[in-house]
């Protein structure tokens, strides 16, 4: 359901995109990358908070929901991350709605080069970009997820194969198989044409270990 939010601002540029960078580069200058998330967040920031934040009125209350959940196999293990909507009204009551990633960050690519006018190796972006994502995979995460789902509507849940292609299985990719199954399972149910009976049988058992996710209806918008 839509749920009060508590804004941790900034959200853009992503705290943890300034930190990568600055791990491997102190001196190198933050730079977004074409389709960040940096200017339409300013432009709802500047709508809804600046002025509360500045204590020039009072407080109004943001929400938020997650209408998709995707879970990814990383070389650190699997993680997930969540499409997020944040809504606030401005100051004559007009709804603004942001939405961004949650728990994935993209940034330009930092390229190691040697640097002929210095004598001395460098850093410098390539126009390509990298997803990195923080936030691991847990069944609690997943379920604690599932309430935030928006009012009087579904969830989607995908997983991310190979090459970044998007998969999901209709029905079956739900909150209790996102959070009961491993990752090669879920693959296997949203590529397989007929599903094995030991798949079948594993997702029976956790539909019922977990039970039905009871998302609670909310007359906010």
């Amino acid at each position: 359901m839509n749920k009060p939010y508590v804004l941790k601002h900034p959200l853009y540029p992503h705290p943890k995109a300034l930190e990568y960078i600055s791990k491997i580069d102190k001196k190198m200058q933050y730079e977004p990358h074409a389709g960040s998330f940096d200017f339409r967040y300013n432009q709802w920031y500047q709508a809804c908070r600046v002025d509360i934040d500045e204590g020039l009125a009072d407080d109004r209350e943001l929400i938020h929901f997650v209408t998709a959940v995707y879970r990814v196999r990383t070389i650190d293990g699997d993680k997930i991350y969540y499409k997020e909507y944040i809504q606030g009204k401005d100051k004559d009551g007009i709804v603004h709605t942001f939405d961004h990633f949650e728990g994935m960050f993209e940034v330009l690519q930092i390229d190691r080069y040697f640097n002929y006018q210095t004598g001395k190796p460098a850093n410098r972006y390539t126009g390509n970009t990298e997803k990195k994502y923080y936030i691991d995979f847990t069944p609690e995460k997943i379920l604690e997820l599932a309430e935030l789902a928006p009012s009087g509507k579904q969830q989607n849940y995908y997983i991310i194969g190979q090459g970044g292609q998007k998969l999901t299985k209709d029905i079956f990719f739900n909150a209790q198989t996102m959070a009961g199954l491993d990752f090669d399972e879920l693959y296997e149910v949203a590529t397989a044409p007929l599903l094995s009976d030991t798949i079948r049988s594993k997702m029976r058992k956790v539909q019922q270990d977990i039970g039905p996710i009871k998302v609670k209806m909310s007359s906010k918008a």
